[in-house]
């Protein structure tokens, strides 16, 4: 077996495909982020009776269960894209260890 390298002289090993793949995963994972933080900050208004009230013919409830969808989409979504960049993290190591040996 060869010596390793060090890290800074090794040639990089990714491809601009999994690049997307990169991409991907942090889409999503912002997306969901974002999703279940204004899902929370919006039922956390309803709580505390700050929320604007919902135009006519809107229930409260309708509302919630709105905002409480974003929260559970938000959460999935967010599980994705960590899901993916584990996925991309492993490619990654795998070329990276496919080079060096």
């Amino acid at each position: 077996m060869a010596p390793l390298r060090p890290a800074s002289s090794r040639p990089s090993t990714v491809r601009s495909a999994d690049r997307w793949l990169d991409a991907a995963a942090l889409l999503t994972l912002a997306t969901g982020i974002l999703l279940f933080a204004v899902g929370r900050s919006s039922l956390g208004a309803l709580a505390a009776q700050s929320y604007q009230p919902p135009p006519a013919g809107v229930t409260w409830v309708s509302r919630a269960e709105l905002h409480d969808a974003q929260t559970r989409w938000g959460t999935g979504l967010a599980l994705a894209g960590f899901i993916l960049a584990l996925g991309a993290a492993v490619k990654h190591t795998a070329a990276r260890r496919r080079q060096v040996d």
